[in-house]
């Protein structure tokens, strides 16, 4: 057996039973991402070669300065493995960085190798429970990946989320933008600027950051041109709270309302071309976004819209239609097409719901049945239709 050393500066014993554990490192903080693994052959040599690795393991946590770095570090514990699996230090050392590099599966595993070799070590008891707190945090990060994927607004705007640890991004590329921004064109003819397709709609995105159940950090939207005039990026502070057990999230922050106006060059000037004739902030104002999801994977194959009249209008009235079916879904094979309005969903009135409660509630799990009452236009009567969800 190896003698029993003093623990490196950084934290990594490196050799026999370990005195400090990884703690210490002072890129540990931020070294929660997984990086790939390093391709190589086995490695090979003496108790003497393992041994040595375990020393460049520590000289490379001394001077890690990222998450990188401690994956070289990793890299040199897990070649003193495959040269002396019999060697406890090795193991103890790579589970500790592997924790630290949020590789938890492997980091558990290698604990457990170590408590093997060394069942009467001192420091059994803490590193027990050093693998307790790792399966917990494996726990926890289940449950923070199933958070990904799509959310739907209150409004009925679909979002997609991506989950890394407590960091989410969650992001649309067309919301509307028309409650945000008084557009008007000329002498005020507002709704012939923002008429049909052409109607704004904002990029916006979310950083967060999530810890038990509150959330913190900040928004952003692009710039968003209306007509001749640009809307300028916007960003801030937003903060809220989560609660995956009922699939909620909610959203506080402030948010600008602004006035575009366009306009024609005067009746006698040589300019010929429409310019922006004014971009200003008509007030800032505190919003609350409420979210609905994960979707669950189960889906009949709608595309809805709560889009309505003449000139596209996205405000909620309880109106919920098909905007498309996807080919070879149940909703293609029991015959519903676009235009359908869709009045009830499991016996609910759809006018008694938010858009956002609406469409999340036309996903499911799969194998799931729904039952919708649907409006065909020039029909006085709606029907029933029975579908069962698939993954789609």
């Amino acid at each position: 057996p190896l003698p029993v050393l003093q623990a490196s500066p950084g934290g990594a014993a490196i050799g026999g039973t370990p005195a400090v554990a990884l703690t210490s490192s002072p890129v540990a903080a931020v070294a929660v991402q997984k990086s790939p693994t390093i391709v190589r052959e086995k490695a090979t040599g003496t108790a003497e070669d393992a041994r040595r690795h375990i020393v460049r393991g520590a000289a490379a946590i001394e001077m890690a300065k990222n998450a990188d770095d401690l994956n070289v570090a990793a890299d040199e514990f897990r070649m003193a493995t495959e040269i002396a699996p019999d060697m406890p230090a090795a193991w103890y050392n790579l589970g500790a960085i592997l924790s630290k590099t949020g590789q938890l599966d492997d980091a558990v595993d290698a604990y457990k190798k170590y408590l093997a070799l060394s069942p009467v070590a001192e420091d059994t008891q803490r590193v027990k429970d050093e693998i307790i707190k790792l399966e917990f945090r494996q726990e926890q990060s289940v449950k923070e990946q199933a958070a990904s994927g799509a959310w739907v607004e209150n409004d009925g705007t679909f979002y997609s989320l991506r989950v890394d640890g407590n960091k989410w991004i969650l992001m649309a590329k067309n919301r509307p933008f028309d409650r945000d921004v008084e557009d008007r064109y000329g002498l005020g003819f507002g709704p012939l600027a923002m008429s049909g397709g052409n109607r704004p709609k904002e990029n916006i995105q979310f950083n967060l950051e999530v810890r038990n159940g509150k959330v913190t950090s900040t928004w952003q939207h692009t710039e968003i041109v209306i007509d001749k005039c640009t809307i300028p990026a916007e960003t801030g502070p937003v903060e809220g709270d989560v609660d995956l057990a009922k699939g909620s999230l909610i959203l506080r922050f402030s948010k600008a309302r602004y006035n575009s106006l366009s306009a024609d060059p005067p009746i006698f000037s040589f300019d010929t071309a429409r310019f922006c004739k004014d971009v200003s902030v008509i007030q800032r104002r505190q919003v609350t976004f409420q979210f609905y999801g994960p979707r669950p994977n189960g889906l009949v194959g709608i595309v809805p819209t709560v889009v309505h009249g003449l000139f596209g209008d996205n405000d909620w009235i309880g109106e919920l239609r098909i905007a498309a079916v996807a080919p070879n879904s149940p909703a293609a094979n029991a015959g519903l097409i676009a235009s359908d309005q869709i009045l009830a969903i499991d016996g609910v009135a759809v006018k008694t719901l938010s858009a956002g409660i609406a469409i999340s509630r036309l996903s499911g799990a799969p194998g799931s049945v729904v039952e919708l009452e649907i409006l065909r236009p020039g029909q006085n009567a709606p029907v029933l239709v029975r579908l069962v969800r698939s993954t789609l």
